[in-house]
């Protein structure tokens, strides 16, 4: 008999991260996309979603590998999500 394991509990979304493009706009977009980044237009930019990151310290961490997050060439910003009952998420 084989024996079902529960899927792991799926973590939520706690921010959205926009990104502004300010200089080499189609590499930085293909660079994103290459490391798994799922880019949306968003008021003059690119709402950012990525399967691995959930926070805050893991976009910082992943932008960061990928040397966008001091770059020039972007201008990232970082918004809490807020949960349906009104309050920020806890963290």
């Amino acid at each position: 008999m084989t024996e079902t394991r529960p899927s792991p509990p799926q973590k939520e979304d706690t921010l959205k991260i926009h990104i502004e493009v300010l200089h080499q706009r189609h590499a930085i977009r293909e660079l994103l996309r290459e490391h798994g980044w799922r880019l949306d237009k968003d008021n003059g930019g690119f709402a950012a979603r990525h399967p691995a990151v959930h926070d805050q310290a893991a976009a910082r961490q992943n932008l960061q590998a990928l040397g966008l997050l001091t770059s020039a060439a972007v201008r990232i910003e970082f918004r809490p999500l807020t949960r349906r009952s009104g309050r920020p998420p806890a963290g």
